[in-house]
């Protein structure tokens, strides 16, 4: 691990389900073989690695009174959507990774109560429904996407625990670049009021998150828990369900005002509400321990490992398009 990588390293997503759905920018034509049939009976619109996709899967999700052109649109992200699905899940059940149903259902809970967000921290859907019906998505397809989420990162811990059984030896083998990460990223926290994706009168925005800043910050002042305020007040949608915990970051990922105020907190300690271009923060930051530096190179790792077994078991699948699909 070379000082130059490990600035872009991130904490991978804890199972946000939203970038399991892998296929959804991924053309059939991307795949690792395409080849068209005129033989299959018309229910079957594409096979993947010999097992059949049925059209009655593709239409499950998509509203009747949808528009002909979206729809088709629909259709064909619902397509790709189900091809990832079932080469993960052949992949899974090859090296015998098996998800309880109970993982699921909690991880189904969870977005229950607290919805996908729309591509960024502060913006997310009113509840799990809106979300399924913008993308088509029947339970049965989110279930199917969590499953798969879960059991690529297992497989990767696998890969992980074989290659690295020594929290000793990883320290040794990544040498200078503990010193790179202590000094550039920290175990972070926020509470925060969003003053740059706000429409209306931009001062009254302003003012108004300055002010819930100010409560937020005397409720903590008045002994109130960091966790507690944070599930309570913070607009950080991402991160606020989680008592505001951000992860293993760096600073200057939220800005210049951001990485000043953590460079200047000590330890555990807490700010005073700063203000940056993206609205309002009280940040709380921990420096980097050896076991943090364990994780956090275990997350990394992780990350990059889903992310290099799902390009290959991608490649690797043989697609066939039925006629007309």
């Amino acid at each position: 691990m070379s000082n130059r990588n490990t600035n872009r390293m991130k904490l991978p997503w804890k199972i946000i389900v939203i970038t399991s759905i892998i296929a959804l920018g991924i053309k059939p034509n991307a795949y690792g073989s395409v080849k068209t049939s005129h033989k299959e009976v018309a229910t079957v619109i594409a096979r993947v690695n010999g097992q059949a996709i049925y059209d009655s899967q593709v239409n499950r999700g998509i509203a009747s009174n949808t528009f002909d052109s979206t729809a088709n649109d629909m259709k064909q992200n619902k397509l790709n959507r189900l091809i990832s699905q079932m080469i993960i899940r052949q992949f899974l059940n090859k090296h015998n990774i098996k998800i309880g149903k109970g993982l699921v259902d909690q991880e189904v809970a969870n977005m229950e109560k607290n919805p996908p967000n729309k591509g960024c921290a502060c913006c997310t859907y009113p509840d799990l429904n809106s979300f399924l019906n913008a993308n088509a998505m029947t339970m049965d397809d989110l279930r199917d996407n969590i499953q798969n989420s879960i059991g690529l990162t297992n497989y990767a811990k696998i890969i992980w625990k074989k290659s690295h059984p020594n929290n000793g030896d990883l320290m040794k083998e990544i040498g200078e670049d503990s010193n790179y990460i202590r000094k550039h990223y920290v175990k972070g926290w926020q509470i925060f009021f969003n003053t740059f994706q706000q429409s209306g009168n931009q001062q009254q925005i302003e003012e108004a998150a300055a002010q819930n800043a100010q409560k937020a910050w005397k409720r903590l002042q008045n002994g109130e828990s960091f966790e507690k305020v944070a599930k309570s007040m913070s607009e950080d949608m991402t991160s606020k369900h989680k008592g505001g915990y951000l992860g293993f970051i760096d600073g200057s990922t939220y800005g210049r005002e951001f990485q000043q105020t953590i460079s200047n907190l000590k330890p555990g300690e807490t700010s005073k509400p700063i203000h940056s271009s993206f609205g309002y923060h009280i940040i709380k930051c921990e420096s980097m321990t050896d076991g943090n530096i364990v994780k956090f190179c275990e997350s990394y790792f992780i990350d990059r490992e889903r992310n290099k077994l799902i390009s290959q078991i991608v490649k690797a699948a043989k697609i066939e398009m039925v006629n007309g699909s």
